[in-house]
């Protein structure tokens, strides 16, 4: 695989106005954590032979789409802060591709309404742990229920399935979806197509910056082919050598 590189000298970064190089830098840990949290995601999604192992990277999956779902809010806290509280969006907009400027109309519109999954995921699930929530959730669990827990000798290996089902079933709640499969659904697809239209709209920001900042000098660099991304497995549960 080939990449390009282009290196930044500090005196250039300085060189761009304030507001943009603040922005630029910022962007860029945003998009390097949501990229991770996505491959990540896409890794730990996989059919397992038995119960507790599926149990096991369900939730595993479902706490990286918290996560994700997470950084995406605070990612609209800097685009909101940065770029569309600022001269920088008036300037900016007119140079954004298509694409990308129908991304950032969406995520305008999706963000205007302060109590959207992202919000509310944010909010009292992925930063916070909310004891009324989980009360509430364990209140309304059928008498018949049955919770799991699974433990090991190796702390790192135990899953406390029941604390990860109440969670997910009260962000699952707050969809109004009547079955679990369908809000789980709803769910990922909301959480991944606001990723998208952040790294479509944001890349296309990058490209904007190193065109009139950074100049066209680059290099190319070759990198060992990496592995195919169906290849690739994170498993909940690991062997200690």
């Amino acid at each position: 695989m080939e990449l390009t590189k282009i290196e930044i000298s500090k005196a250039k970064l300085d060189a761009i106005p304030e507001g943009e190089r603040i922005f630029f830098v910022q962007i860029g840990s945003f998009l390097n954590d949501i990229n991770m949290l996505h491959k990540l995601i896409l890794f730990t999604h996989k059919v397992m032979p038995t119960d507790a192992e599926q149990k096991a990277q369900n939730s595993l999956s479902f706490f990286l789409l918290t996560m994700l779902a997470g950084k995406l809010r605070e990612g609209w806290s800097i685009v909101e802060k940065k770029f569309v509280d600022t001269k920088i969006a008036t300037d900016y907009e007119k140079c954004l591709n298509p694409t990308a400027k129908e991304s950032f109309a969406r995520l305008e519109k999706y963000f205007k309404n302060r109590r959207t999954l992202v919000y509310t995921v944010r909010n009292k699930f992925a930063s916070h742990y909310e004891s009324k929530i989980i009360k509430k959730e364990i209140d309304n669990t059928p008498e018949e229920e049955i919770f799991e827990l699974f433990l090991t000798p190796e702390q790192g290996n135990c899953l406390y399935f029941m604390s990860s089902l109440l969670s997910g079933s009260a962000i699952l709640n707050t969809l109004g979806e009547a079955e679990p499969n369908v809000a789980l659904d709803v769910f990922f697809k909301e959480i991944l197509e606001t990723e998208v239209d952040f790294q479509t709209f944001l890349n296309d920001c990058i490209l904007i910056i190193a065109k009139r900042h950074l100049g066209k000098k680059h290099t190319k660099v070759k990198i060992t082919d990496p592995p195919d991304i169906n290849s690739v497995f994170t498993p909940f549960f690991v062997k200690k050598t």
